[in-house]
């Protein structure tokens, strides 16, 4: 049995047509998934399309929940801030500190809405590309149905090109009885 790959270079290169083992279509399972139906090929690509959705949500759910992390970080740094400068005036290079935290967690903050958007536009993305790359294979599903076709009527014409040369084997053996026979009565002659 080949698989799909083999029997298409046995097809273009003409090889192996004599045999009809050679001439079976196989749809191989770690191939192709053309033997799933429509209905659930549909199915599938949903769940598949609902399994990222609910992926990137967790995911964008996780760097909100970050941010609000990072939003009351900023808050208790701020208020720890106003405490230190109210006790302590000359504490200046512990304030720079604390207003060095504060910067550092407004770019932290930044990045993950950056991060938010790039995972949106991903999303988008992802759908165009999948649109594609299911129209890709309907186009190979209809191109497959068609080479079938053709090698189903190249087997036909097979068949009727032994049945023929079949019949012309047939006659030309009855051709070789008659001329023996009439070399043999001229013989007895």
């Amino acid at each position: 049995m080949f698989s799909n790959a083999e029997k298409g270079k046995a097809l273009e290169s003409g090889e192996g047509l004599n045999s009809d083992q050679d001439l079976i279509i196989v749809d191989d399972e770690e191939e192709n998934d053309f033997d799933f139906s429509p209905n659930e090929r549909e199915q599938k690509e949903a769940e598949e399309r609902e399994r990222i959705k609910n992926e990137e949500a967790r995911s964008i759910a996780t760097l909100l929940k970050e941010i609000e992390g990072l939003k009351e970080k900023i808050t208790l740094l701020e208020a720890e801030n106003n405490r230190i400068q109210s006790l302590v005036v000359n504490q200046y290079d512990q304030n720079d500190t604390l207003r060095e935290d504060i910067k550092k967690n407004e770019r932290e903050i930044k990045a993950k809405e950056a991060r938010i958007k790039e995972l949106e536009e991903s999303v988008s993305s992802w759908t165009c590309s999948y649109d594609k790359k299911q129209k890709d294979l309907d186009d190979a599903v209809k191109e497959k149905n068609s080479l079938a076709k053709e090698v189903n009527s190249f087997r036909g014409q097979i068949k009727s090109a032994e049945k023929e040369n079949k019949n012309l084997r047939s006659e030309k053996s009855e051709r070789d009885n008659t001329v023996r026979e009439l070399e043999a009565q001229i013989a007895q002659d």
